[in-house]
């Protein structure tokens, strides 16, 4: 929720990583779309996220959220609707774009997020485009009150973690030696880091279980260069 508040966007767009992946950090579309907000690479470059051999950061958990209220931030400037925003998000803002200058008949009149449902009566957008917009909608209502509708949630805890800043070349497994804890906990904490092993010639941000920041830090300051 704090990621979107910052840049103004109302949390209900939250809901669209929800239609989007399921919340997984490794989802991965067909088009090479990947992780929760299924950001393309270029998109995800666009917006300051590291994706190459290495480190993928459309994965990190927290990264990539920010990252997606960046881009809704962009796209609801660009258009003027928070809905116009989401359908752009799915179908791209060039797309979205010549719809509007195309239909710019039709659309006289149209404000806001009414851009959105004229636009969506012509035969121009993807069904999956048209839908999207219903689909978010009906998320975050459903969402917000899910015993209305029957359904039980049982919440998650929050992700948290800490982080330990970790030299390059170093195996995510001495990372996970150094903070005493079991590989597994680290590699679920760390999506992006796409090798086992931080990138040879940069310094990276490990996240580990939280408390275990300090210890790990010591640790893995006693370990050798040759080593590591």
């Amino acid at each position: 929720g704090d990621k979107f508040r910052e840049p103004g966007i109302p949390e209900d767009m939250y809901y669209l990583a929800l239609i989007e992946s399921g919340y997984s950090f490794d989802a991965y579309w067909g088009a090479a779309a990947v992780g929760i907000w299924q950001f393309m690479t270029a998109t995800a470059k666009g917006t300051g996220l590291r994706v190459d051999w290495w480190i993928d950061e459309r994965r990190h958990p927290t990264r990539s959220t920010t990252a997606a209220a960046r881009h809704l931030a962009w796209l609801k400037d660009q258009f003027g609707s928070l809905y116009v925003a989401a359908a752009a998000y799915n179908g791209g803002s060039g797309r979205l774009s010549r719809g509007i200058s195309q239909y710019a008949e039709a659309l006289e009149g149209a404000e806001g997020d009414d851009v959105f449902f004229v636009l969506a009566e012509q035969n121009y957008l993807r069904s999956e485009t048209k839908e999207y917009v219903p689909q978010l909608i009906a998320a975050a209502i459903v969402g917000k009150d899910p015993s209305r509708y029957g359904l039980k949630v049982d919440p998650l805890p929050p992700f948290e973690y800490d982080s330990v800043r970790v030299g390059p070349s170093v195996p995510i497994a001495a990372v996970a030696r150094a903070a005493g804890v079991e590989l597994q906990q680290v590699t679920a904490l760390n999506p992006h880091i796409l090798r086992g092993v931080t990138p040879p010639k940069d310094s990276l941000w490990v996240n580990v279980p939280i408390g275990t920041h300090e210890g790990a830090a010591a640790a893995l300051a006693k370990i050798p260069a040759a080593e590591r």
